[in-house]
C-alpha cells in the first residue's frame, strides 16, 4: 500500500494507554532513575517492571523483548522536545526502535520506521521521505501505524 502524511491521521495517542499501568504505581520517578557520573540510570527493578506492563513488547514495533536487561527505557516525548522525567513519559522499547527514535518527533520516527521498512531503505534518507511525502509525492511505502496504536485502538494483532 502507498501512502503519504496527508493521508495518514494524527494519531496522538500515548503508549501508557496499550500497557497496564496498575502495576507501575508503585514507582516514582526517584525509585525509577539515579543520576550517575555518566548520566541517567533506570533500575533492574523499575525496567522489570515496565517490561511486564507493556507484556514484554516494543510499545513501537511490538516485537517481543527476550529480558528486561535487554529492554531500552525510551523518553516517549524526548527530553530534548520538553519531555519530563515522569513514569507516564517512559516506555518499553527494544534496541533498534530506541536507536531510530534518538530525539525525533514520534511523526519523523514514524517516517524513518516506515521507510526502513520499505524497499527505499537505504536508497533515500528518512529527511528526505518526509519533505518529498509532504510534497505530496506517493512512494512505495506505507507510513505505519505502531504497536501502542494498533493495542490502543483494539487491534488484533
Amino acid at each position: 500500500m502507498k501512502s503519504n502524511l496527508a493521508q495518514k491521521p494524527n494519531q496522538e495517542k500515548h503508549p501508557s494507554l496499550s500497557r497496564d499501568n496498575s502495576i507501575l504505581k508503585e514507582f516514582t520517578t526517584e525509585d525509577a532513575l539515579s543520576i550517575t557520573g555518566n548520566g541517567y540510570k533506570f533500575s533492574l527493578a523499575f525496567k522489570r517492571i515496565l517490561w511486564n506492563a507493556s507484556d514484554k513488547k516494543c510499545a513501537y514495533c511490538g516485537d517481543e523483548i527476550p529480558t528486561h536487561k535487554e529492554m531500552r527505557v525510551d523518553h516517549f516525548i524526548p527530553k530534548s522536545r520538553n519531555g519530563i522525567e515522569c513514569i507516564t513519559n517512559y516506555v518499553c522499547s527494544c534496541d533498534v526502535c530506541n536507536s531510530i527514535k534518538g530525539s525525533k518527533s514520534l511523526e519523523d520516527f514514524r517516517v524513518g520506521y516506515s521507510l526502513r521498512n520499505s524497499i527505499l531503505c537505504g536508497i533515500i534518507q528518512p529527511s528526505q521521505a518526509k519533505q518529498l511525502l509532504e510534497l505530496g509525492a506517493v512512494l512505495p511505502m506505507e507510513i505505519q501505524d505502531f504497536y501502542f496504536e494498533k493495542i490502543a485502538d483494539g487491534g488484533v494483532l
